[in-house]
């Protein structure tokens, strides 16, 4: 799985196995492997896309030629060499000046229950308030 030095974990691709089929993804974790972190690319496919393959399993399928049905993805992977993420080497895990704004704009601040009813977040979440009054007193 390697080819001039560069290995496939550092390749933009799908990954496939029987019916299953993941999109590959390095330039989102490049600090991991001490290149600089940078704003990442949109994901290779859609939401709707993702779903779809991976409602399909192999059951009752036998007959399926999965080399075919998959072609697309096959030849993503077949074709990894050509599209290796690159970047800056760094000392320590470290990421471009840009990289921040965009985390704070694209993450989730609060971790909850999707199936409550949005509310203002004040105070501590859940054993906060537990650790503040042990620290407290």
């Amino acid at each position: 799985m390697c080819t001039n030095g560069v290995s496939s974990w550092r390749s933009r691709c799908y990954i496939i196995f029987w019916d299953v089929v993941e999109s590959h993804h390095p330039e989102r974790v490049l600090r991991q492997f001490g290149i600089v972190q940078g704003i990442p690319r949109d994901v290779l496919m859609s939401r709707e896309h993702h779903k779809r393959l991976h409602d399909i399993n192999r059951a009752g399928r036998r007959g399926v030629n999965w080399l075919q049905r998959h072609e697309s993805y096959v030849a993503s992977w077949q074709n990894r060499h050509q599209e290796i993420v690159g970047g800056e080497q760094a000392e320590a895990p470290t990421v471009s000046d840009d990289y921040m704004q965009w985390y704070i704009n694209h993450t989730v601040w609060y971790i909850s229950n999707p199936g409550l009813s949005v509310r203002e977040v004040t105070g501590f979440q859940n054993t906060g308030a537990g650790f503040n009054l042990m620290v407290s007193s």
